[in-house]
């Protein structure tokens, strides 16, 4: 008997555990979000100014994927933005695949809690699982925690229910094999 996998849809998710004097400084990462929100502040999600602690946890994902797909391929950058919650407020449902430019949008998306309160809010992603349509996966949000996942399924961010503002970082991401995307 042989063994095709047709379709897999995998989540990874932990915490950063960057090695020593690569730390990522969060504050910094707050900062230039807020930096950014007072340019946008019409908008619940943004782009931001980069700073090079963004890079530190950009190679710790890569890295930290690479492992898990055991060298198969690489991720690359796409967009990184903001998104600041006050008390109360949520996300819409969405996903990052653009309907009329499929081949271009993104293969996976990250979500990175920058500074948030334990037991804030939390990542719903939405999936169908052969015939249980309408399915959900819940996870808690919290510092330092990642969570990725492929781009066509859907997400939210529950309801902040801390009295202070919620930082995340959201990534969209490529795969890459051998220097060509997929």
């Amino acid at each position: 008997m042989e063994k095709v996998i047709l379709n897999e849809e995998i989540l990874y998710y932990g915490y950063v555990k960057c090695p020593k004097g690569y730390e990522i400084d969060r504050e910094s990462i707050k900062y230039q979000m807020m930096y950014g929100y007072l340019n946008n502040k019409d908008k619940q999600r943004f782009t931001f100014d980069h700073t090079i602690h963004l890079d530190y946890l950009g190679a710790y994902i890569r890295d930290f994927h690479y492992q898990k797909v055991n060298y198969e391929y690489t991720l690359i950058n796409k967009e990184i933005s903001a998104v600041i919650l006050k008390q109360g407020e949520s996300t819409k449902r969405k996903n990052e695949i653009d309907p009329f430019d499929i081949k271009n949008s993104p293969t996976y998306v990250l979500i990175y809690g920058v500074e948030l309160e334990d037991n804030s809010s939390n990542v719903i992603v939405h999936y169908n699982r052969l015939k249980m349509p309408k399915c959900t996966w819940t996870i808690p949000i919290q510092n330092n925690k990642f969570i990725i996942f492929p781009a066509h399924l859907d997400y939210e961010i529950t309801a902040n229910t801390s009295k202070l503002n919620g930082y995340y970082l959201i990534q969209t991401l490529d795969e890459y094999i051998y220097g060509k995307r997929t």
